[in-house]
């Protein structure tokens, strides 16, 4: 035993450097805003944070709001920013969101102008590819302070999928925008979703969450709190199915059925 120490010792010390080898491919979440609808704007700011989650501190959302008004919009300020991940993924979901508030001042700069919040993440691991794996986009936007005829408020959100070893494996889909329809609160969602073809992992997901908002002349001010999840969605496993339609766990599910083969015999 005395001479196999030694090699289960360097057994345990390779397995915590493989265990350590893999928390550091897990991925970052970031945050960037950009002006204009899209990518192709400038750059205002970027925040990185955690594997699964990024929280705009006070300080953070101060220099983001300052560099926002120097950049030309001096009446928008963020109230929050965050985003939430699971990854590396698992066998039925990956996915990443992003949700925060957007003020609008009754005067200033920029009112009514487009700017994008941007997250993205990659080394998701999971879900592997599976016939019937969709790419799924979901938003949903809270409006106040708009009223009739008041606001041009609008919330449009995109979904990308991306291999970084492939980058032209990529896919996007485009939830419809949700405009405000000029209520004080307004409380609309908006979703779509396509399919995926083959693809390998590691893979990347990305957010694109197009922001306007016009406050009312002479009122208080406007806000959208908004929301966007983007994920790649499995097709149940079989196991998955059984205990969805028997809503027994799966330990029991299989003894079940092996004491129906013993009893048979």
């Amino acid at each position: 035993m005395k001479k196999h120490r030694g090699l289960f010792l360097a057994l345990g010390l390779a397995a915590m450097i493989g265990l350590m080898a893999g928390e550091s491919r897990a991925g970052t979440l970031t945050l960037s805003v950009y002006s204009g609808a899209g990518t192709g704007g400038t750059l205002i700011d970027s925040f990185t944070g955690g594997s699964t989650s990024i929280n705009l501190n006070p300080t953070q959302l101060s220099t983001l709001n300052t560099d926002l008004h120097a950049a030309g919009f001096g009446a928008y300020n963020f109230n929050s920013l965050s985003g939430l991940s699971n990854n590396p993924g698992d066998a039925a979901l990956a996915f990443i969101q992003v949700s925060g508030q957007l003020a609008a001042a009754t005067t200033g700069t920029g009112m009514g102008a487009d700017i994008t919040v941007v997250l993205n993440e990659d080394s998701f691991n999971a879900p592997s590819a599976a016939a019937g794996n969709k790419l799924v986009n979901a938003g949903t936007a809270n409006y106040k302070g708009n009223t009739p005829g008041g606001s041009s408020s609008n919330t449009t959100n995109t979904g990308n999928f991306f291999q970084p070893v492939a980058p032209s494996n990529q896919v996007t889909t485009t939830a419809p925008s949700l405009p405000s329809t000029g209520a004080p609160i307004d409380n609309p969602n908006s979703g779509s979703e396509t399919g995926l073809g083959p693809y390998a992992t590691p893979f990347s997901l990305e957010s694109e969450t197009v922001l306007r908002l016009t406050a009312t002349p002479g009122g208080a001010g406007a806000t959208n709190g908004f929301t966007n999840t983007v994920s790649v969605t499995a097709i149940p496993e079989p196991a998955s199915l059984v205990l969805m339609l028997t809503g027994m766990p799966l330990p029991l599910v299989v003894l079940g059925l092996l004491r129906r083969r013993r009893a048979a015999a």
